[in-house]
């Protein structure tokens, strides 16, 4: 499942159903959407994706993060 890329995030509820997280590229973070936090700040992202869990993998592996606030389990600071 590829993702939607957009350059101004606005949330969907439609598209939160179908994915589970969303990808800043400019800051390398991933953000889990069942546990976003209002300093997450998702509304000021401009390069942004949302995508699937394995999506979401294979950038962890590929020098991605996850937020510090909503994605402490792949948080490496």
């Amino acid at each position: 499942m590829f993702g939607l890329y957009t350059n101004n995030m606005k949330r969907s509820k439609f598209k939160e159903l179908f994915y589970g997280f969303i990808v800043n590229h400019r800051t390398k973070e991933i953000h889990s959407i069942g546990e976003l936090k209002s300093n997450c700040n998702i509304n000021l992202m401009t390069r942004a994706e949302y995508c699937s869990k394995r999506r979401a993998k294979n950038y962890l592996l590929n020098g991605y993060n996850g937020c510090s606030k909503c994605f402490k389990s792949e948080d490496k600071g």
